[in-house]
């Protein structure tokens, strides 16, 4: 048999064992890392078949101990998720633990990285350090849904550990209206700007909503420009009486855009009909 380097460097390790063995149990490498193993038969003369030699099997040496880590983030409850959705420009805290045989790793390093929602992207945006306990926090910054991983890199006596949340960002979008009062036939103009950035190169996708009947009811369906920005304009013409009706505007999930479904705040505009 031989046993080397998967990376194709450095020497092999080469052994035979006597017909009729059916396994290798004192198998020993060099060193860390990982090995490939393969093995094929000698006859009597000495002459190898290594055309019927085993498939390669990929072994890998760690002698160092397994390290657990754990996080997630803080919810209402006092718990901690896997995932969650926060509201657009909050700051949630992620907690998390780095534990070897039940015992806290304490005053190691935690690696923040971060993967903006259908980016391929990775990037470092912090480094912590874990409390005497093992335990670490992170108060997450403001942004798009994303991936968050932590990275413990392992040392001397420990293997290397990570984890993982997921954030669900609502997308949100301002909105007024030029006039608050009309009367029938009259129109208004409604205006705002999405707030998440970055906003798609062909714009956002909106959906003006008014609440009337006992439902939200989508009347328009438009984009803002490449800044955000989107107005809209509408004019009343089958009302009777006096009728308040709250107005808001939806922002359906797109893949080009990286937050979660949102809305913006209500706004009421009274018509007065004949």
């Amino acid at each position: 048999y031989r046993i080397c380097r998967a990376s194709g460097s450095g020497r092999c390790v080469e052994g035979v064992r006597p017909g009729g063995a059916t396994g290798i149990d004192d198998l020993s490498v060099p060193g860390r890392g990982e090995w490939r193993f393969r093995t094929w038969l000698v006859d009597a003369a000495g002459n190898a078949r290594r055309v019927n030699a085993s498939e390669p099997v990929t072994l890998r040496f760690d002698d160092r101990q397994p390290v657990r880590m754990a996080s997630g983030v803080e919810v209402a409850d006092g718990g901690i998720a896997p995932r969650a959705t926060i509201g657009f420009g909050k700051r949630p805290t992620v907690r998390g633990s780095v534990s070897a045989a039940s015992d806290g790793l304490a005053g190691v390093r935690v690696a923040v990285l971060s993967r903006t929602r259908g980016s391929h992207r990775t990037s470092r945006v912090d480094t912590l350090q874990t409390d005497p306990s093992g335990r670490f926090r992170y108060r997450v910054e403001r942004g798009p849904s994303r991936t968050l991983f932590f990275e413990y890199g392992g040392g001397e006596r420990h293997r290397p550990a990570s984890d993982s949340v997921g954030l669900a960002v609502r997308a949100r979008s301002s909105l007024s209206a030029s006039r608050s009062r009309v009367e029938n036939g009259e129109r208004v103009r409604f205006e705002g700007r999405v707030l998440g950035r970055p906003v798609p190169r062909e714009g956002k996708l909106l959906q003006l909503e008014a609440h009337y009947r006992g439902s939200w009811r989508t009347f328009a369906v438009l984009r803002s420009n490449r800044r955000g920005r989107w107005h809209y304009g509408y004019r009343f013409e089958a009302t009777t009486g006096s009728v308040t009706y709250p107005f808001r505007v939806r922002i359906p999930r797109e893949r080009s855009y990286p937050y979660a479904v949102g809305r913006s705040r209500v706004v009421k505009v009274v018509v007065r009909g004949g």
